[in-house]
């Protein structure tokens, strides 16, 4: 059991947090925060929200090995709008330079949108 989730919901709640983040990028809508985020998800335990950070290490871990750019840096703390302590580890250990974190989470997230976001057609 992970936060009271089995396997089976974990993975869920895995793919729908990446869903979430995609489609956000997708439609170039702006970050979304951790509180919004856990709401979000169809069945979230309440235990979750306190290690939500370890959550999206998850998330961030498996979209960097699909070769995939950091799709966490989309979730922000609501009191500095800038991503969690997490984050920063992870974005440190596939190559990014975060001693400036405020430009390396901007780059980060342009990665991300120039990734996902698609440009509309013209109706």
């Amino acid at each position: 059991m992970w936060y009271g989730l089995t396997d089976e919901e974990k993975e869920a709640a895995i793919q729908q947090a990446t869903n979430i983040l995609i489609d956000r990028a997708t439609r170039g809508l702006g970050p979304i925060s951790y509180s919004d985020l856990y709401e979000a998800l169809t069945k979230p335990p309440s235990t979750m929200f306190r290690s939500i950070g370890q959550f999206l290490a998850t998330v961030g871990e498996r979209e960097v090995r699909a070769g995939r750019p950091l799709i966490t840096a989309m979730v922000l703390r609501d009191n500095d709008r800038l991503p969690g302590d997490g984050f920063w580890s992870l974005l440190g250990e596939v190559g990014y330079d975060v001693r400036n974190k405020p430009v390396s989470w901007a780059m980060t997230l342009m990665n991300v949108y120039a990734f996902w976001h698609r440009p509309r057609q013209p109706a």
